[in-house]
């Protein structure tokens, strides 16, 4: 059993009649919860890309166990495989998924684990964005001309715009778009090798660049070293095998490539100010809030 076995995979193919562009685009109202007017959802992860716009409503989006506040206005931006649950009422809004063939991405800080958030929010009614979101909503639902070629320029100057958001509200400027790509590139490898590979010296050859214009890059965009980034991603799959496998703790440590369980131990209280099990106790009684 891996840490996927229990998470349920929500795929493109599956939700949508899918056209050219792998694309597809769906409301949420509040209609479509009748008289709960609630929207939630257990932990899941998608095989695409994500975003989600909410217009009105409140509550909590939780991803890879980090909770953000859901209010009017806000902009939640996910790539394949992060895993979500939410707990939101009085929802209105969209939801966006598609796949990287469609429009370009590799100059975004979005979509990307590295980056220290994946929500957006803004102060008042965003029109351009609405505008954006209602056009998609409607190309897709009919057969117009050039409707995928549409849907492609208004999905990538959605994009667009909310990268200049990003930018207008970080503390430290973002030297795009080599470094993005640097990062972007290093994300991956990180989520590709992690288990295996937790040498900087790797990452850094990886990429053709020395190990300190590497962590001289990530200090500047992200006040994190490479290290930091690699402790990350291992302590997200320790949480995910915790909370929806049923491994014991020695197999989890294992499978994490740690020596033998102290090591695992000494490490996750380190990061997470908690045990191993006091950390399946608090998820198995509810005390985390992480899924519904």
């Amino acid at each position: 059993m891996d840490s996927a076995e229990k998470i349920k995979l929500h795929t493109l193919s599956g939700k949508f009649n899918l056209s050219d562009t792998s694309f597809g685009i769906q409301s949420i109202n509040q209609d479509m919860q009748k008289s709960k007017q609630v929207h939630q959802s257990n932990p899941h992860r998608h095989d695409s890309y994500f975003i989600k716009y909410i217009i009105e409503g409140n509550g909590i989006h939780n991803i890879d166990f980090v909770d953000y506040e859901v209010k009017p206005y806000s902009i939640f931006l996910m790539a394949p495989g992060q895993v979500h649950s939410f707990d939101m009422q009085n929802v209105k809004g969209f939801i966006i998924y598609f796949k990287t063939g469609i429009v370009g991405i590799k100059d975004l800080p979005f979509f990307n684990r590295s980056y220290d958030t994946p929500a957006l929010y803004f102060d008042h009614e965003p029109e351009y964005i609405n505008d954006i979101f209602h056009l998609l909503s409607e190309e897709y639902l009919h057969r117009n001309f050039a409707k995928n070629e549409l849907i492609k320029a208004q999905l990538q100057s959605l994009l667009i715009f909310l990268t200049r958001r990003y930018l207008e509200h970080k503390s430290k400027p973002l030297n795009l778009p080599k470094r993005v790509e640097i990062i972007r590139k290093l994300d991956n490898l990180i989520n590709t090798h992690f288990i295996r590979q937790r040498n900087v010296v790797f990452y850094s050859n990886a990429l053709n660049i020395s190990s300190r214009q590497l962590n001289n890059i990530l200090n500047e965009n992200l006040e994190k070293s490479i290290s930091t980034l690699i402790h990350e991603r291992i302590l997200v799959e320790a949480k995910r095998l915790l909370s929806y496998t049923d491994k014991t703790i020695s197999e989890i440590a294992y499978e994490l490539n740690f020596n033998d369980k102290t090591y695992f131990h000494k490490f996750f209280k380190a990061n997470e100010n908690l045990t191993p099990e006091a950390f399946r106790e608090k998820i198995s009684a509810g005390n985390l809030d992480i899924s519904e």
